[in-house]
Formats: structure tokens, sequence, C-alpha cells
């Protein structure tokens, strides 16, 4: 009996903005809360600022930055 991989391959779509206020008005605000977020980063050692921003299903944002 021989063993069958399964593979799974998958697409995906984008689309391309030139700037962040050319995003509709909800994902900007999402990337402004982001970027909030990430003037809160405290990251002394690799000095790489993360900030992210989620749109929750009640259409709370939970907005969190990186700690290390």
């Amino acid at each position: 009996m021989t063993d069958k991989k399964q593979i799974k391959i998958e697409q995906y779509s984008y689309k391309i903005y030139s700037s962040q206020n050319d995003l509709p008005e909800d994902e900007n605000n999402l990337c402004s809360q982001a970027r909030e977020a990430m003037k809160y980063s405290y990251s002394p050692y690799s000095n790489f600022k993360v900030g992210a921003a989620v749109l929750l299903a009640d259409g709370s944002i939970v907005n969190l930055k990186n700690n290390n």
C-alpha cells in the first residue's frame, strides 16, 4: 500500500493601495489604531516597534503592542 499525500492549494486576491489614506474608512481606522499602539511599544533590545489592531465581530477594536 502506498502513502498518498494530500496537497491543498489556496489562492488569495488582494488590492494594492498607494497610500493608507486610499483604504476604506474602516481599514484606515485599523491602520491608525495599530500605528497608535506602536508608539507605546517597548523594544529596548530589538528596537523593532510593533503595533496591531483587530476588528472584532461585535465591532470593537482591540489594539496591542510588543514588549520585549
